[in-house]
Parts: C-alpha cells; sequence; structure tokens
C-alpha cells in the first residue's frame, strides 16, 4: 500500500496507520494510546506481530491449501 498525502509518499503499513493516527489525533476516537505505557504495549503488540506472524500464517497456508 502507498500513502501519497500532498506529495508525501509513504508505503509500509504500519508507518502508515502511524501517520495517519498521528495526523489525525485530534480528530474522533483516538487510534492510538496516549499513555506512555498503554502507548508502548500497542508498540510492542505490532512488533510481535510483524517478526512472529509470518511463520505461522505460513504454517496454516500450508495446512489448508496444498497439503490437501
Amino acid at each position: 500500500m502507498i500513502q501519497d498525502d500532498d506529495g508525501f509518499i509513504l508505503y509500509e503499513s504500519r508507518a502508515i496507520c502511524h501517520y495517519i493516527a498521528s495526523k489525525y489525533s485530534d480528530q474522533g476516537t483516538p487510534l492510538l494510546p496516549t499513555e506512555l505505557k498503554a502507548n508502548t504495549l500497542s508498540h510492542q503488540a505490532a512488533s510481535i506481530e510483524a517478526f512472529h506472524f509470518d511463520g505461522s500464517a505460513v504454517a496454516a497456508v500450508v495446512e489448508r491449501m496444498y497439503k490437501p
């Protein structure tokens, strides 16, 4: 996914989400926690998903799509 915001080009979905959440933080419901510990835990969760999800997802796809 590529985000173009008035000539500012950004790719990588987590970066885009962070940009949007920060840019519009004063509008509507906050998308990211503002309290330090809660915000840090949300970044920790994103890192866990980013670096540990792929192996499990690939294993599930292999079982569902390729083994039958």
